[in-house]
Formats: structure tokens, C-alpha cells, sequence
């Protein structure tokens, strides 16, 4: 049965809109003091206003007019204090760590326009998170949402793919770049990423994200939701949005969703694996291991004992797919594991490592930043250097070790390490908040996935969201994308939304 517009679900279809639009890079750009702070333009110095933004902001506004008695049901359920580990106690967490960043940009008034950026984007995650929250309770709303990410992974699949298989963008007009956000993309281009070394240079998958690493993150977050809706919704899903079943189409039908499903894990899988981006490989292959581990230890879709009979009655479709990537992983070994070793070797044997500046080599470059940070936090434990202000601790690093020494302009980058990160900007205090909540929404999860009132599917799924946040907790060891650019931090919240509803 289709679902009529109104007022009273106006949020729903604004919030269907938001989540197709996480991956892209519309935005209205705003100059502040420090947008050129490096020479040229720096990201970390400037505000942006997302057309994500907009629209999240726009579903939060038609909830509240429109339909505010759900509001009232989920503030409400954050009452319940029952238990160690409860939403209420969560939530309380994010707003703690929500007054941290006003008191950290408080103490630091070096940069006031970055810090109240900062502090209304995190404001605007915890909103987030209250959303998802407080609204996806109604099956019909939860898998149509989730179906939407998975399709939105899938998009961003085929485009990724385009853009390796051709080595340049998708789109060439003016105006669809600046609607897409797509990166202009060339081997010849600097400042692009690439694979290979000293030869021919390949460019690596991008979609419409700023770096195929966020790229890797974001579909790691859509192919495990559409491994949810596979699972779960397998046999009705793909006929509910497609097709009008009939007795004499129906095993004709079948096969079309049977092909859909290849595609979609096919196309996820392999958009993955062309990002090229070893902690977000690395970080996939650790949540299918949790997945793996809770689906034959707490659920019966996958059995220990007939593990073999029911990966083929019952995950056909994504044995196919896996297959697929393994015949073209192996087709093209050596590119793989070229790109497994690059950039590795630090020159373990320099004495003066732990001092030496960037060098354009993913390793050393990280091991410099991370160093920055770790001064930063010795010097501010307690309120850290302020929100956002990550990238601005580099020069008096260099001044403070007597280093004339300068940089390239790119090679102002926050620590890639959202722990570290996190610490640096906000403090010891800061960063324990943080770590808490992130703890609690597993606790919960957990809590819900090993009771035995917990019905079949809704382990399945927290299982599936647990098996996401662990992957992006993974690459938060080697990234900071998650704290400082739109999409991940999207992604990581919304994960943590999806954990308590």
C-alpha cells in the first residue's frame, strides 16, 4: 500500500531526501580570516553550509510543527533510567560532551569563527542521532530508509567504478559539478590520489566524496545496511519498490530480484575494494568478522552446523558477488598488493624520525601529524586546543622545536587519528566523554543482541549497525574524517542513532 503525503509525514520524505544527499558535496562556501591560512585555500580554515544541512534541518522542523507528539514519545523514552547502559544515560553523554565544546571554545578564543562552526556541527550530529532516534520506530520508515542508503551506496558504486575503469569524472557540465560536488579528476592532476609507483599512476575511486577514504567509509556503512535489508527483507523487499507480483510472473520475478541483489553487493564490493583505502579494507573485513561471529552465535540465519547448506539456500546472491570480487582481485593481484605495501617504510633507521616533516609518504606523513598532536595534548590535557582549531597547532609545533623549516600548504592537516583528535581539540575530559558514549551505544547493542527476548530481526540489525560503527572505529585509528568532514561524521552519527533506536 503506497503512502500518501501529508503534513504529518512530511519529515519522512525530508529525511529520504537528506539521506540521498550525504554523499555529495553541494555546499555554499563561506571565507573566514584563516581560509587561506596555509597560503591556499584551507579546508580546515573555512565554513560550509550543506545542502545535507539544509534538508536534515528542514525534516527536524516539519517534525516539530507537524508532528511534535513523536518528539514529546522519544524525550520521554529518554526518562526510562532503568538499567547501567540506557539511551538516557547516552544522550545525557552527547549533551555533556556538547557543553565541553562550548567550554573548550570558550577557554580558546584564538579562532572563534572555526570553534562556533565546529560547535554547531556537533550540535547538529546529536541532533541527528536524536532523529533517528526518536522517529525510525515504524518498520515501513526503517526499511525505506535503509533501503534508500543502500541505493545511494549503490549510485555511488557504479560511478566509482566509472571513474577507475575511464580515469576521469563522470560529469563535464559546470553546473552538475557544483550540484554533485564530483572532483575534477586526472593521473595528471596534482593533489589527486593515486596508486602506483615510479610507472603509469592510476587514480583511485572517488563517487562524489572529497577522498576515496571516506569514500571506503561511507560504503561500508551502505553495503552492510543492504546486507541488513538482505537478510531480513530478502524475499519482499526488492518486489515491494520494483514489482506487482502475479502468480505467472512470479518466478520470473524472482530472478530479476535475485540479479538485483548480485548487482547491488557486486557493485558495493568492488567500489570497495577500487577505493583503494587499506584501513577502510581493513576496517570491512573487521566488521564482517563481528557480523559473522554474532550471526552464528545469536541467530539462526546463519547455523554452525550447517553453515555450508545455508550460505547456499539462503545467501546465494552474496556468495555470487563475493566470488566476483575474488575472480577480479585475483585478475589484478599485483595492483592490490603494490598498493598493500606502498609508502610503508618510514626509514625506520633515521634517528631523528620523530622530528622530520612530512615527506609525502602516507606513514611518515601520518606519524608528523599524529606527533603535533600528542604536544598538543601535553600542553592543554585539560580544555585541549579548542574545536577545529587541529590544522593551526602545526606552525607553533615547528615554532616551539626551533624548526624555520615550511611546509606545503597541503601538508596542514589535522592528526589522522580521530582519538588523538579528539583529545588535542577538547582535552582529556573532552575525550572521555566521547569514548563513553561510543562504549555505552555498544553496551547497549550488545545488551539487546545476547537477550533472548530479542526477536531474530532486530539482532540481525544490531548486529549489522554494531558491525559498521566497528569498522569506522577501526579507521579512526588512521583517519580523522569522522571528525571533521560532513559525510563522516554523518555516518558515524547516524550509526550511533541507529544503535539506540
Amino acid at each position: 500500500m503506497r503512502e500518501t503525503i501529508t503534513r504529518k509525514n512530511f519529515y519522512r520524505y525530508f529525511f529520504y531526501l537528506f539521506l540521498l544527499s550525504i554523499p555529495l558535496q553541494t555546499r555554499k562556501v563561506f571565507l573566514t580570516e584563516y581560509s587561506f591560512y596555509t597560503g591556499s585555500f584551507t579546508e580546515y580554515g573555512t565554513i560550509f553550509l550543506y545542502l545535507s544541512d539544509i534538508i536534515l534541518i528542514l525534516a527536524f522542523v516539519s517534525l516539530l510543527i507537524f508532528n511534535s507528539d513523536i518528539t514529546k514519545k522519544g524525550l520521554a523514552e529518554l526518562k526510562n533510567k532503568s538499567g547501567k547502559i540506557t539511551p538516557n544515560k547516552i544522550f545525557n553523554a552527547m549533551l555533556l560532551l556538547l557543553a565541553w565544546f562550548v567550554i573548550s571554545a570558550l577557554a580558546n578564543r584564538d579562532y572563534p569563527e572555526i570553534s562556533l562552526f565546529r560547535l554547531l556541527k556537533s550540535a547538529e550530529m546529536i541532533l541527528l542521532a536524536f532523529f533517528i532516534f526518536s522517529t525510525i520506530r515504524d518498520k515501513h520508515f526503517l526499511s525505506s530508509s535503509l533501503f534508500i542508503i543502500a541505493i545511494s551506496g549503490f549510485l555511488q558504486s557504479i560511478l566509482s567504478i566509472y571513474q577507475f575503469v575511464f580515469q576521469h569524472n563522470l560529469f563535464t557540465s559546470p553546473l552538475l559539478h557544483k550540484l554533485t560536488g564530483e572532483t575534477i579528476l586526472s593521473p595528471a592532476l596534482p593533489g589527486i590520489a593515486k596508486i602506483g609507483e615510479g610507472g603509469e599512476k592510476l587514480i583511485r575511486a572517488y563517487g562524489t566524496l572529497p577522498h576515496p577514504n571516506l569514500l571506503g567509509g561511507f560504503l561500508i556503512f551502505s553495503f552492510f545496511i543492504s546486507l541488513f535489508l538482505y537478510l531480513c527483507h530478502k524475499d519482499k523487499l526488492l518486489s515491494r519498490f520494483y514489482f506487482r507480483l502475479n502468480k505467472r510472473g512470479k518466478r520470473f520475478n524472482r530472478y530479476i530480484a535475485s540479479t538485483l541483489w548480485i548487482v547491488l553487493f557486486t557493485s558495493q564490493l568492488l567500489a570497495l575494494t577500487l577505493t583503494f583505502s587499506r584501513s577502510a579494507w581493513i576496517g570491512g573485513v573487521i566488521s564482517s568478522t563481528i557480523l559473522i561471529y554474532f550471526l552464528s552465535r545469536y541467530t539462526k540465519i546463519v547455523s554452525r552446523e550447517t553453515i555450508f547448506k545455508d550460505i547456499r539456500n539462503r545467501c546465494k546472491e552474496m556468495t555470487i558477488s563475493a566470488l566476483i570480487l575474488l575472480s577480479l582481485v585475483i585478475s589484478n593481484f599485483s595492483l592490490f598488493s603494490d598498493r598493500l605495501y606502498q609508502n610503508i617504510s618510514i626509514e625506520a633507521s633515521s634517528n631523528s624520525q620523530s622530528t622530520k616533516l612530512p615527506q609525502n609518504n602516507t606513514f611518515a606523513d601520518r606519524s608528523f601529524f599524529n606527533i603535533v598532536s600528542r604536544e598538543t595534548i601535553s600542553q592543554n590535557p585539560l580544555l585541549g586546543s579548542g574545536p577545529g582549531t587541529a590544522v593551526f597547532q602545526i606552525e607553533p609545533y615547528l615554532q616551539n622545536n626551533s624548526r624555520s623549516d615550511k611546509i606545503e600548504s597541503w601538508q596542514y592537516q589535522p592528526p589522522h587519528n580521530l582519538y588523538l583528535l579528539s583529545a588535542s581539540e577538547l582535552g582529556i575530559p573532552g575525550f572521555l566523554i566521547f569514548i563513553y558514549l561510543i562504549i555505552g551505544s555498544i553496551k547497549q547493542s550488545l545488551k539487546k543482541i545476547v537477550s533472548r527476548e530479542t526477536i531474530s530481526s532486530e539482532r540481525i540489525f544490531k548486529a549489522c549497525i554494531l558491525s559498521i560503527l566497528s569498522g569506522l572505529l577501526f579507521i579512526g585509528f588512521f583517519d580523522h574524517y569522522l571528525w571533521t568532514l560532513q559525510q563522516g561524521q554523518i555516518v558515524f552519527w547516524a550509526s550511533i542513532g541507529l544503535l539506540l533506536i
